[in-house]
């Protein structure tokens, strides 16, 4: 994906970087990135960022 400013998005914000635990990449180009984002309930995930456009497909266990 492009870069973007760094004065803008701290590299070591980065989804993959920040929170690797809960943060898995399934794909990345120039125009898409997907990842797999896993929280357990009641889990608190470390600070990061996410400095692409998103959509989300949220699941509940039961």
């Amino acid at each position: 994906m492009s870069e973007a400013d760094e004065t803008e998005w701290s590299p070591h914000l980065d989804a993959l970087v920040a929170a690797p635990a809960n943060h898995r990449l399934l794909h990345e180009d120039d125009e898409v990135r997907v990842l797999e984002v896993t929280v357990q309930s009641g889990e608190r995930e470390n600070l990061h960022h996410h400095r692409w456009p998103k959509a989300s497909d949220w699941k509940f266990d039961s």
